[in-house]
């Protein structure tokens, strides 16, 4: 028993020796060293965190901005269609008015009016 004894009070005083203190507490000596390398890992992951965030925010950005492009240049697409739809329509309605009046002049001039016939 004695030898555990010594033992142990030989650790405490090895420990005492070796554990710093920080404003007069006993700090183990992995919290303070951990707790500088943490700081410091923890700024370059907040960092690399950051810096991701502010790359995917951008990329959605660019991605939002070239989504309201083509759907800008999308309908501009369908009010061109439609406008070209409709000139299509007038142009195709005037061909048969032109048709339907050419084919009554015919017929009037085969008809004996001579007025109606091409010189």
């Amino acid at each position: 028993m004695q030898i555990v004894a010594a033992i142990v009070a030989a650790g405490l005083a090895i420990s005492a020796v070796i554990t710093p203190a920080v404003d007069g507490k006993v700090v183990h000596p992995d919290a303070t060293t951990s707790t500088t390398r943490g700081s410091t890992a923890d700024s370059d992951l907040n960092a690399d965190v950051s810096k991701r965030n502010a790359d995917a925010a951008a990329d959605y950005a660019r991605k939002q901005a070239d989504f309201q492009k083509a759907q800008t240049d999308y309908q501009q697409a369908q009010k061109d269609y439609q406008t070209r739809l409709a000139q299509t329509r007038d142009a195709a309605q005037k061909y048969e008015r032109d048709k339907a009046a050419w084919a009554a002049k015919v017929a009037a001039c085969k008809a004996g009016d001579t007025s109606q016939c091409a010189p």
